[in-house]
This record gives structure tokens, sequence and C-alpha cells, in this order.
């Protein structure tokens, strides 16, 4: 095989591959706006952004307290990573998706770049493991600031 034919090759490859991903692409999208269909346009805008984009996440293990919505009994436990938009964390209780919980904890200056941040948030659970539960923050207060 010729060196042009070596190229033009490698050429259709890397098109290909351009295409697969835009292929997956346009499939990841679809099923997402397949999942807002019938929901309000402001609804729609703000879940969409959220499916796209993913805050990045950072190790950090920090105590916290966490209860059930309505429970009067709070129980401690260790993040392992948190993120602009949620927090994932040691369950030692059975928490189900989507159930609201209330979090309490404190972001350590050397997260917040300032004094550290004693904060209550309003959270959803979006996924959970054998002893992990991830929550999505819904709303947010710093305490005693």
């Amino acid at each position: 095989m010729d060196r042009q034919a070596r190229d033009s090759e490698k050429t259709m490859r890397h098109h290909s591959v351009i295409v697969m991903r835009q292929i997956a692409s346009l499939i990841r999208t679809s099923r997402i706006l397949a999942k807002l269909r019938g929901l309000p346009d402001e609804t729609k805008i703000n879940r969409a952004a959220s499916m796209f984009e993913r805050a990045p996440r950072f190790p950090l293990p920090v105590k916290l307290w966490y209860r059930p919505d309505a429970a009067s009994r709070w129980i401690q436990s260790t993040t392992r990573d948190i993120s602009r938009s949620g927090v994932l964390f040691q369950a030692h209780t059975s928490l189900k998706r989507n159930t609201t919980i209330e979090i309490m904890l404190t972001m350590p200056a050397k997260a917040t770049g300032k004094a550290a941040a004693n904060l209550l948030c309003q959270a959803r659970v979006v996924r959970t493991s054998a002893s992990w539960v991830a929550a999505r923050i819904v709303k947010h207060c710093v305490l005693g600031g």
C-alpha cells in the first residue's frame, strides 16, 4: 500500500470516529429531550442544563449530619466528595431515590477560599449504593453568617 492510500485510510478512520461520536451525542440528546417532553419550558431549560453539564467533584472528607425531611434525629456521617451541586456521603440508614433530606456541614476554609462556612442544605437523593448516597443540593443557607 502506498503512502497516499495509507493517509487516505487514516483520514477515513478519523472521520468515522468523529461521525460515531456525533451519533452518540445525538442519541444522548434525544434521550434527554424525551425525558423533558411535556414539562413547562422553564423546567425543560433548567433540567436540560443540569443533564448536560456535570459539576466537578472535589474529594473532601468532612463531617456532616443528615436527616430525612421532617425527621427529628440527625445522623452523623462523612462526605466522600462535594461539588457545587451535590454531595456524596456515607449512608448509615437506607434512603430511597428522590427522598428529600436535610444536611448540615461545615465547609473548611481551604474549600471556600475564605473562612469556614456552616451550611444547612435541603437536598434530594439522586443515587444510592450499599454504603453511599449521592444527593443534589436544592437550596442552602449559611448558618450564623
